[in-house]
């Protein structure tokens, strides 16, 4: 559901529903991790796979995923921010070079931190394999 939108002269933006109760980052971080939330956990995987999956489709390029960009409410997943995203629709291929920019370090594949070479959508593969990381070792850390 759209509740608004707005417009500057580099911006426009659409504020939707639903607005979250957590960013993933919080929501691994609650200490103790609640036991009945570590099946949501599981499925997360899969649904986050598949939003970075139909966005590689649609030939878009992510460009930030980390796990302040993923918001939960009522214990589902959404992927957001795509401020830095591409869109490389009409271009022949995903790959793009020069300066970088803004990063979340600890996120970033080595080609990005580098800034060596082409970059491609296997970067948003990188940042998602460490926001599975994240979720990993919130499951190790809550089962034992």
């Amino acid at each position: 559901m759209r509740l608004s939108s707005y417009t500057d002269p580099q911006v426009f933006a659409v504020l939707l529903l639903p607005i979250a109760e957590y960013d993933l980052k919080t929501y691994l971080s609650r200490d103790p991790f609640p036991q009945g939330d570590l099946s949501f956990l599981r499925d997360f995987f899969g649904c986050i796979t598949s939003a970075i999956t139909y966005l590689h489709r649609k030939a878009c390029r992510h460009k930030d995923i980390t796990s302040k960009n993923i918001l939960i409410k009522h214990n589902k997943v959404f992927v957001t921010d795509f401020g830095l995203a591409l869109d490389w629709s009409e271009l022949s291929k995903s790959k793009t070079e020069g300066p970088v920019g803004a990063v979340s370090r600890h996120y970033v594949a080595p080609e990005v931190w580098n800034e060596r070479g082409p970059r491609g959508s296997a970067s948003d593969m990188w940042a998602l394999g460490c926001v599975f990381l994240d979720i990993v070792v919130c499951i190790r850390n809550s089962s034992t």
